[in-house]
This record gives structure tokens, sequence and C-alpha cells, in this order.
């Protein structure tokens, strides 16, 4: 017998979609928690999950890994926007195989 499988999430097309997605009171839930948590916050910006890529790639984020499966990316330093955009990219590819 074959595994169920496993619905595939919904993709919104920007953040601002992402969040209207939710209940009304789940955006100041989240706006409060975010203040909350301001002073204990970590000085970089966070990507989960980092992929895996070729040589080539794996070159290319390796100063931005901070575990198997996330990127770091320290604030006050410049962007990679590069890395970033492949990042996002393999990720919505592999998001939107996995819905079909």
């Amino acid at each position: 017998m074959a595994a169920a499988k496993k619905p595939a999430m919904k993709v919104a097309p920007t953040v601002d979609a992402y969040i209207a997605g939710f209940p009304a009171d789940v955006p100041l839930a989240l706006s409060r928690c975010a203040k909350r948590s301001e002073p204990q916050r970590p000085p970089h910006i966070g990507l989960y999950p980092m992929l895996r890529g070729s040589a080539a790639d794996e070159k290319k984020l390796a100063p931005y890994r901070a575990a198997k499966a996330t990127a770091r990316l320290p604030l006050g330093t410049p962007i990679p926007v590069g890395v970033v955009k492949k990042i996002v990219a393999v990720r919505l590819k592999e998001r939107r195989t996995a819905a079909t």
C-alpha cells in the first residue's frame, strides 16, 4: 500500500499576501511577538531551509551556512542578493515540483 501523499502547501506570491492569508488576529500577534523579542534577537537574518547545491553553489554558500539547513546573513554587512535569489529560486522550484 502506497503512503498517503502529503498535501502541498499553497505558495503566496508575496510576504504581504502570505500574512493576509492568516485570520485577522494573527498579524497583530506576530507583531507583538516581534516587539517583545527584539532585545534578544540575534544580529542576523536566517533563511531556512538551506539548499544543497552543486560544488560551485556550495562554495558560494559556505560563508553563510550556519548549520546543516540554515543560512545566516549577518546584519551590518551587504546582503548577498545573488545568494538569496539562488536559495529562493531553488526552494520555489522544489515546492512547485512537490505540489504536482
